[in-house]
């Protein structure tokens, strides 16, 4: 599902946003380590992990792509996710941004405080874009792109705590993405024409980038 797909979904729109996913990335990478300043002093350290974290991806909710997701701990040094993101915006004029993505991964964090993680991931999805959000930040002028695409690698992120059973989650996968896609443009009476059809992206890159809040539910979720 910046993403997509971002993203990083459209496969000709990873290399037209070349710079704006450096940008992103380096603030992604910034931020979590903002707060391991002065760790081990004041700051409040997780003594418990969480059963299962409810979570929305406020990146993709930005761009117009609602995603929900659920992580379930299998122990304190592991968890398995699933985020899934559905849009179906369209319009009169033939604006049109319709995009589904299933993103499972397996995780597994590090260190004592259990904040830092790596894992292996992947996304499969659909998408029909043209013109509103995503088709105006990936997109070059007047064309829309239709298809489908399956992307694996691996991630590393960072939990942020805010509150007892609340946190941010910042994560970046890096993998190989295969897309396959048709791209058109809109005539005045609505019409389709394809400019290409049936083509084939594979690429090497990044494959989900994430700034996710979620909601931690079980455990003793103790923050001291």
């Amino acid at each position: 599902m910046r993403h997509f797909s971002h993203h990083l979904f459209l496969p000709s729109g990873i290399i037209k946003t070349k710079e704006r996913m450096k940008r992103m990335i380096l603030l992604l990478l910034l931020l979590p380590l903002c707060s391991l300043k002065g760790m081990g002093q004041e700051n409040p350290v997780q003594t418990d992990t969480y059963l299962l974290g409810l979570r929305t991806n406020l990146l993709y909710d930005a761009l117009a792509l609602p995603t929900l997701g659920i992580e379930w701990r299998i122990s304190p040094a592991m968890g398995i996710r699933l985020d899934g993101s559905r849009a179906q915006w369209g319009s009169q004029r033939g604006r049109v941004q319709k995009v589904w993505l299933l993103s499972p991964e397996v995780r597994w964090y590090l260190q004592q405080q259990r904040r830092l993680y790596l894992g292996l991931s992947a996304n499969v999805g659909r998408y029909n874009i043209y013109k509103y959000i995503l088709g105006g930040i990936l997109s070059d002028g007047d064309t829309g792109y239709q298809g489908h695409l399956w992307s694996a690698g691996l991630t590393v992120g960072y939990q942020l705590p805010l509150a007892r059973h609340l946190a941010l989650d910042f994560g970046l996968g890096l993998g190989y993405t295969r897309s396959g896609y048709d791209s058109f443009t809109l005539q005045g009476d609505g019409t389709r024409t394809y400019k290409q059809r049936d083509r084939v992206k594979n690429l090497w890159g990044p494959t989900q980038v994430s700034v996710s809040l979620v909601w931690t539910v079980g455990g003793k979720n103790r923050l001291r």
